[in-house]
């Protein structure tokens, strides 16, 4: 498969047409309806007035209304029952449908509470049944929430802010009983979802309709407001005990009352270099209790899973941020089958990565359940869960708490013996023990944490940090280049002594066996081994060139190296000094060498230069160097790398 994220040309990582290849096909799923408690009323219901609720603000008072009678609920087949509470609960994903008077009345007001998330695929399924067919309404107020993303313009958090928008049978009525002057919604911004389904539905029934949309979404300022719009709207409405309780619950430190969501996702653009904040977005709001709070994967090609840490009954997400793109995957076989158990069952948290030889992406989940381990793959070639036969083997079982790291085409975990690790091939889709090489390589048996990380690039490379019971934390570098899913030490980094840092990094300033996360790498000067196509050798000195126009035309050259490899990539300071020459047509050479550090490309830097520039006097370097490699009590080459990572 094609790796719509990646490949060139750039542009095609944002068309919707690719991303659409990276998700299941759409399954054909029943249509939503609508039960009515009994005795069922006679059908269709012809109220005056049709209320409905989507906003935050206008479900908590509805919620609190006390003279209110359930007529039935809105049922979206793919939307689970499970978590909702027996009586009607703003933490419920519900539709329920509230008549504030006699069905049989003419002046006959329903309420209409959205609590529910209405895919924008749903959205015309729901707008039919609510309006125009079970339900005739000969008048319709929809009540929503502003969202940031749509409007153009700026908006203050602590500003409450109204405007609405209206159907053409509501702009020719000559009287517009009980509605406030709003503002109409400004040119410019935009109204999605549900809620503008239900007034295009008005619009096409030639029902009066007015969309009523607030800011900020939720809060005790907004919530006034739309109460007392309401009262305007029906004069009987009772909202003297949504203030009352209203009043009690704006005292509490939490603000769950009024339905804020617990978590938002949210996208913020700053200027280059200066780093300022020029404009944000939420795109993602959710409203679960704090219990039910997601966890968030590591990025790979720019990509990020969302899943439920041990909720089993929360669908795994795939988010692009740069894009605000998301795809909810279809429960995998485990979360159907134990989502009622989650005590009794071990899950891992999902393992993401890529198939390095189709390029396709595939998330891992391993459980265990009465000590049996088994996986499920999600192939986003495929399109669908399956299951790994055989399973991970019994006598390794990994630790479920630690999440997985993706390198070169295979997925790790560290195992409960830790002196093995439990490696999954992307490809063939089977399961390796490997030795650690940490513990290996480590004299003493004393390790007491560690950590796995691949802050690389290109994915190549891994880190591992352990801690030692002296409260010495060592970082080592590793790899699975053509080894057959083992990682190979490739050298020990750097070591820091976590005795000397500032106590309040850790929770126990008793103890600091807190590891320090490794997040990324920074070094300075040298070319970067993620940006040559190739194999590099910490043993072997290389070194290569790259010349403007002017310096290829001269009949003679100063420095007599290969061109730098096609595929190769120079970035940064030395890339634009380059550039700039090439800008005011100056004969320049850029020279990179490797490795980055150490005596040996020292003493190949020094006699390029003494070739270049015959008088220059390296002779001071080389003694300086030869007396600095004799030093003893100090590992090879740290007198030359205090100062290369930060």
């Amino acid at each position: 498969m094609e790796d719509v994220l990646t490949e060139n040309p750039p542009p095609s990582r944002f068309f919707q047409e690719d991303l659409n290849n990276f998700v299941p096909p759409p399954e054909s799923l029943p249509s939503p309806f609508i039960i009515f408690s009994n005795p069922k009323p006679e059908l269709p219901l012809r109220p005056s007035l049709l209320i409905i609720a989507i906003s935050s603000p206008s479900l908590y008072i509805f919620h609190n209304l006390p003279s209110k009678t359930l007529l039935g609920s809105l049922i979206m087949p793919e939307v689970p029952f499970s978590g909702n509470t027996m009586e009607p609960s703003l933490e419920d994903k519900s539709c329920n449908i509230y008549s504030l008077s006699s069905t049989d009345d003419k002046n006959s007001i329903l309420l209409v509470s959205v609590q529910l998330p209405v895919s924008p695929e749903r959205s015309n399924l729901v707008s039919r049944l609510l309006i125009g067919q079970d339900i005739i309404p000969e008048r319709v107020i929809i009540l929503d929430s502003i969202q940031s993303r749509n409007f153009r313009g700026r908006l203050s958090p602590d500003e409450t802010l109204a405007a609405k928008l209206e159907t053409s049978a509501e702009k020719k009525a000559t009287t517009h009983t009980g509605l406030v002057n709003l503002d109409y919604f400004p040119s410019g911004s935009v109204i999605d979802g549900l809620s503008a389904s239900l007034l295009s539905r008005c619009q096409l029934k030639n029902i009066r309709g007015t969309l009523v949309i607030s800011w900020p979404e939720f809060g005790p300022s907004v919530i006034r407001f739309v109460g007392a719009l309401l009262k305007k709207i029906v004069p009987s409405l009772n909202v003297a005990s949504v203030n009352k309780d209203l009043e009690k619950n704006s005292s509490r430190t939490d603000e769950s009352w009024c339905n804020k969501p617990n978590f938002a996702l949210k996208t913020m653009r700053l200027e280059w270099p200066s780093t300022c904040l020029v404009g944000e977005e939420v795109y993602h709001n959710s409203y679960e209790h704090k219990v039910n709070l997601v966890v968030f994967s590591t990025s790979l090609d720019g990509l990020f899973l969302i899943y439920g840490g041990k909720n089993l009954n929360r669908p795994i997400m795939v988010i692009n941020p740069a894009n605000r793109w998301s795809q909810t995957l279809p429960l995998a076989r485990i979360q159907l089958e134990h989502c009622l158990d989650n005590n009794k069952t071990e899950f891992s948290p999902p393992g993401f990565g890529k198939d390095c030889v189709t390029g396709i992406y595939k998330l891992v989940l391993l459980h265990n359940i009465n000590n049996t381990s088994s996986c499920e793959v999600f192939d986003f070639g495929a399109k669908q869960w399956r299951q790994v036969v055989p399973p991970p083997p019994p006598n390794h079982r990994i630790k479920h708490e630690h999440a997985s790291t993706f390198a070169n085409g295979w997925l790790y975990w560290f195992s409960q013996d830790k002196t093995m690790l439990v490696a999954f091939d992307l490809h063939m889709e089977i399961f390796r023990v490997v030795p650690n090489p940490i513990i290996q390589a480590s004299s003493s048996s004393s390790s007491v944490e560690m950590s796995m990380r691949s802050v690389d690039d290109d994915r190549c490379l891994v880190w591992i940090s352990e801690i030692n019971g002296d409260g010495m934390q060592h970082v080592w570098r590793l790899t699975n280049h053509n080894t057959g899913g083992a990682l190979l030490k490739m050298g020990k980094m750097f070591s820091f002594d976590l005795n000397k840092v500032t106590s309040t990094w850790f929770d126990d300033t008793n103890d600091p066996s807190s590891l320090l996360r490794l997040e990324a790498i920074s070094k300075n000067g040298g070319n970067k081994s993620r940006n040559f196509r190739g194999r590099l050798s910490p043993d072997e000195t290389l070194a290569a060139k790259l010349e403007t126009s002017a310096e290829k035309k001269a009949t003679s050259h100063l420095v007599n190296l290969d061109y730098f490899p096609s595929g190769s990539v120079i970035d940064g300071l030395s890339a634009s000094l380059l550039s700039r020459c090439q800008l005011k047509n100056i004969r320049g050479t850029l020279v990179i060498s490797w490795p980055e550090f150490g005596p040996s490309v020292i003493r190949f830097v020094g006699a390029l230069l003494k070739k270049i520039v015959p008088s220059l006097d390296v002779d001071s370097v080389n003694k300086d160097l030869e007396k600095n490699s004799s030093r003893t009590g100090l590992k090879k080459d740290t007198w030359l790398e205090s100062d290369l990572y930060t």
